[in-house]
C-alpha cells in the first residue's frame, strides 16, 4: 500500500503545486500531454504487466519470472518501435497535425519515453511477485522524486513545461531501469526473446487491452473533449479539480481494499457478515465523499485565490463517480471476478466507456464542463446497475447502493451549486463548509472508533 500510496502523493503534490505557477493554458496542455502519454503506455504494455504478474506466480518455477520480463520487455520496445515507423510514415506521407504544439522531434522523445517506462513498469511487476517490498518501494517512490526534481528545475529554469514533462518521464524511468539493472547484479536477467513466452504472454493479455483502453476512456478522454468543445482554460479547471478528488480516491481505494480479504475467505461460509461489512465501508465512504465536498473547495478557494474559480463547483459532482467507483469494486465486480466471469466483467467496463464517450458527445455541446462529469458519473451509474443485476441471483441480499446514492448526489448536487453561486468573496459559504466540515469529521471519528473489522 505504501509502495502504491507515497509515489501518487508525490506527483499529485507536485501537479498540484504547478496548476499555483502555471498559466492556466501551460497546464490545461500538461494535463492533456499526461493523458497522452498514459494512452501510449496502455499500448506499449498490452496488459503484459498483468501477463507477467500472472504467470509468474502460476508457474513459480526458478528463473521463470525473468524469462517473462525478459521477453515482455523487448516486446514492448519492439511495439513502441512499430510506433515510431507509423508515425514516421505518416509524417512524410500526410501532412497530420501535431498535438499541443508539438515539434517532431519531441513526439519522438514522448515515444522513448513512454518504451522506458513500458519496461519499468514491468520491472515494477516483477518485484510484486517476488515479493521485494523494499524494492518494490523504492522504484516506484525513486521514479515519483526524480520525476518531480526535474520538473522543478525546469519550471525554476523558467523554461517549456510541456519538454520538462518529456524529459521528466524519460529520464526518471531511465534512471530507476539503469539502477535496478545496476544493483541486481546477482538476479540472472537474460536478455532473450522467448517466442513460445510471449505467445503465452499475448494470448492471456490481448483480451485485457480492451479493458484498459476503456478505463482510459472513462478516465482521460473527457479533456480532450473538454478542450475540443470549450476551451484550455475549462480543461486547466476540470483537471485541478480531477487532481484534488483522486486525493480522495486515494483515500477511500485504501480503506475500500478491507473488502476482498473478507469477501473471498466468507461469502460463501457467512455472506450476511461480508455484506455488512460492504455497507459499512460504503457508509464510510459516504461520510468521506461529504466531507471532501466540503473542505476540498475551501482548499482551492484558499490555495488558488480567484484563478480557478470554477473548480470548487465540479468536485462535489465529481466525488459521485468516485462514490460508485468504490460501489462497484467493493461488490459487483469481486462478485463476477470471484464467479469466473472476468470477460463479462471487462465487457461491462467496455460498454460503460462507450456510453461515457456517447454522453460526452452529447452533453458536452450543452452545458460544457458539467456535461463531461454527469457523463463520467451516468456511466459509472450504469456499469453498476447492469453489473449488480447480472450477480444478484447468486449472490442474494448484496446491498444495492443507488437509493444511497441517489441521496448522496442530492445533495452534493445542491451543494455544488451552492458553492458554484456564492463560494467566492461570501463568508457565510465559508462558515456554513467550515461547519459541515467539522460534522462530517465527527460523524467519521464516530464511525471509525465503532468499525471492528477496520482491526480484526
Amino acid at each position: 500500500m505504501l509502495g502504491n500510496l507515497i509515489p501518487q502523493v508525490i506527483l499529485a503534490s507536485l501537479f498540484l503545486w504547478l496548476a499555483t505557477v502555471l498559466d492556466k493554458d501551460d497546464f490545461a496542455n500538461l494535463t492533456l500531454l499526461d493523458s497522452i502519454f498514459q494512452g501510449l503506455l496502455v499500448v506499449l504494455l498490452f496488459g503484459m504487466d498483468k501477463a507477467v504478474e500472472r504467470f509468474s506466480f502460476i508457474e513459480n518455477s526458478s528463473g521463470y519470472a525473468e524469462e517473462l520480463l525478459a521477453t515482455a520487455s523487448i516486446a514492448s520496445l519492439a511495439f513502441g518501435i512499430v510506433l515510431s515507423l507509423i508515425y514516421f510514415c505518416l509524417t512524410i506521407f500526410f501532412n497530420i497535425a501535431l498535438p499541443l504544439g508539438l515539434s517532431v522531434t519531441w513526439i519522438y522523445i514522448l515515444l522513448v519515453s513512454v518504451m522506458i517506462t513500458a519496461v519499468f513498469q514491468l520491472l515494477i511487476s516483477y518485484t510484486y511477485v517476488k515479493s521485494n517490498v523494499v524494492l518494490f518501494a523504492s522504484l516506484r517512490a525513486g521514479r515519483a522524486a526524480v520525476f518531480a526534481i526535474i520538473m522543478l528545475i525546469f519550471v525554476g529554469l523558467n523554461s517549456s513545461v510541456i519538454l520538462g514533462k518529456l524529459l521528466a518521464d524519460l529520464l526518471a524511468s531511465l534512471i530507476l531501469v539503469y539502477s535496478f539493472l545496476y544493483f541486481s547484479k546477482n538476479i540472472n536477467i537474460l536478455i532473450i526473446f522467448q517466442i513460445k513466452i510471449f505467445k503465452n504472454i499475448f494470448s492471456y493479455s490481448a483480451p485485457f487491452v480492451l479493458a484498459l483502453i476503456a478505463s482510459f476512456s472513462l478516465n482521460h478522454t473527457d479533456r480532450f473533449f473538454i478542450a475540443s468543445y470549450i476551451d484550455l482554460g475549462s480543461v486547466a479547471n476540470y483537471a485541478l479539480s480531477q487532481k484534488v478528488v483522486g486525493m480522495v480516491t486515494l483515500v477511500v481505494s485504501s480503506i475500500s481494499l478491507i473488502v476482498p480479504p473478507f469477501f473471498y475467505k466468507s461469502i460463501k461460509t457467512d455472506s450476511e457478515g461480508v455484506y455488512r461489512i460492504i455497507s459499512e465501508v460504503m457508509d464510510l465512504c459516504f461520510w468521506l465523499c461529504f466531507l471532501a465536498s466540503c473542505a476540498l473547495p475551501m482548499f482551492i478557494y484558499f490555495i488558488y485565490d480567484n484563478k480557478y474559480l470554477e473548480a470548487p463547483g465540479y468536485i462535489p459532482l465529481l466525488l459521485l463517480g468516485v462514490y460508485l467507483s468504490i460501489a462497484v469494486s467493493c461488490s459487483t465486480a469481486l462478485c463476477l471476478l470471484l464467479d469466473g466471469r472476468s470477460f463479462l466483467n471487462m465487457g461491462t467496463g467496455i460498454l460503460a466507456a462507450l456510453i461515457s464517450v456517447g454522453l460526452n458527445l452529447i452533453f458536452l455541446p450543452l452545458i460544457g464542463v458539467y456535461g463531461a462529469i454527469f457523463a463520467y458519473t451516468a456511466a459509472m451509474c450504469i456499469l453498476y446497475v447492469l453489473q449488480y443485476f447480472i450477480v444478484k441471483s447468486k449472490f442474494k441480499n448484496l446491498p444495492f447502493y443507488i437509493p444511497r446514492f441517489i441521496i448522496l448526489c442530492l445533495i452534493l448536487s445542491l451543494l455544488s451549486f451552492f458553492v458554484t453561486s456564492y463560494l467566492v468573496n461570501n463568508k457565510a459559504t465559508l462558515y456554513f463548509l467550515t461547519a459541515m466540515t467539522i460534522v462530517s469529521l465527527v460523524i467519521i471519528t464516530i464511525k471509525l472508533k465503532n468499525a471492528k473489522y477496520l482491526y480484526a
